[in-house]
């Protein structure tokens, strides 16, 4: 799935203040991570319910993790 793809997508939820996608390093097999930081954690917890959604050939699997210093 391209970058701008998936950044439109989670850009929808809410607004973004950090994206990064890259290449996994735990999988080795062609799949992408990205890391998306909102401004509210109402809007991560939104994004998080896409996790298990089939996009094309792919399924995202979505984590909230805790927030970061900003």
């Amino acid at each position: 799935m391209p970058q701008s793809t998936i950044r439109i997508l989670f850009s929808i939820l809410g607004d973004i203040i950090f994206f990064d996608y890259y290449s996994s390093i735990a999988r080795r097999d062609g799949t992408f991570e990205c890391v998306v930081v909102y401004r509210e954690l109402s809007e991560a917890q939104l994004a998080a319910k896409l996790d298990g959604t089939e996009l094309g050939d792919r399924c995202l699997e979505v984590r909230l993790s805790q927030s970061i210093d900003r």
